[in-house]
């Protein structure tokens, strides 16, 4: 039987995260008996760029400095991203649990399920996409948010959820943003193109529901959605003195921004 962990972090800064999850990779990785939920937020408002992508090639980093919102990088690929006004969630896990596929398609496809569970809550109805290419521009410049891949989430035909996975073998990581307002499509301000009708791609749950949901309330519907889906019983993951060292001095080094 897995063993399920839940870390709730609430706010943190973009380096922050990105430190988190991939030491939540790295715990997987070395244990593949675990299985780890992760929820958390942006604060202040934070650019993610792909793995492969690089800063000065996709983004105005003009805009981006005079803006004062930070940039990180991410360990899953993708584009552009700006998180605010949203809910993020990671999961960590190995298909040796005997919960999730070991294939990526699959497993971001049952990860999916959960995610569509949740938001069914909330009064969304969310359903799996079948693909679409949108927007203006290449595709390195593009925002992630223009595109919506086969597994990816929308509702009313508009994204709603953009997600990202990175495997290792048999362990992936799964980390996306579920979008509670208008605050990602600012995203558009930092892209070289026009991205004035982004929002014909895009929606969120206070767009869908009519009400903008607490923090607290997407923690818990999403936690609740692996309970009855998927039969997670959740210990609180409490991370050690020299754990929490170890992140603290990844994230020392993710912000992207020069000053």
């Amino acid at each position: 039987m897995p063993r399920w962990f839940f870390l709730d972090d609430g706010p943190m800064s973009g380096a922050m995260n990105m430190s988190r999850d991939e030491y939540l990779f790295k715990r997987v990785r070395e244990s593949h008996d675990q299985i780890i939920l992760r929820t958390c937020s942006f604060d202040p408002p934070c650019i993610s760029i792909g793995y492969h992508q690089e800063p000065e090639n996709v983004l105005d980093m003009e805009a981006v400095s005079e803006s004062g919102v930070d940039l990180v990088r991410r360990i899953t690929g993708g584009r552009a991203l700006l998180h605010q006004q949203e809910f993020t969630y990671c999961i960590a896990a190995s298909s040796e649990s005997g919960v999730f596929a070991n294939r990526l398609g699959e497993s971001f496809r049952q990860v999916a399920d959960l995610l569509i569970n949740a938001l069914s809550t909330l009064g969304v109805e969310a359903s799996l996409s079948g693909g679409r290419r949108g927007g203006s521009g290449d595709g390195s410049t593009s925002p992630c948010l223009a595109s919506v891949s086969r597994y990816e989430i929308t509702a009313g035909g508009r994204k709603i959820v953009g997600s990202a996975q990175r495997r290792w073998g048999s362990v992936f990581l799964q980390h996306g943003s579920i979008l509670l307002g208008g605050g990602s499509r600012r995203i558009g301000d930092f892209l070289p193109g026009d991205w004035t009708g982004l929002d014909r791609h895009i929606t969120s749950v206070s767009e869908q529901a009519g009400f903008y949901p607490e923090y607290e309330i997407l923690r818990d519907v999403l936690k609740g959605s692996f309970q009855r889906r998927v039969g997670a019983v959740f210990s609180e993951l409490v991370l050690s003195e020299s754990e929490r060292d170890e992140i603290d001095c990844a994230a020392a080094g993710k912000s992207l921004i020069i000053e």
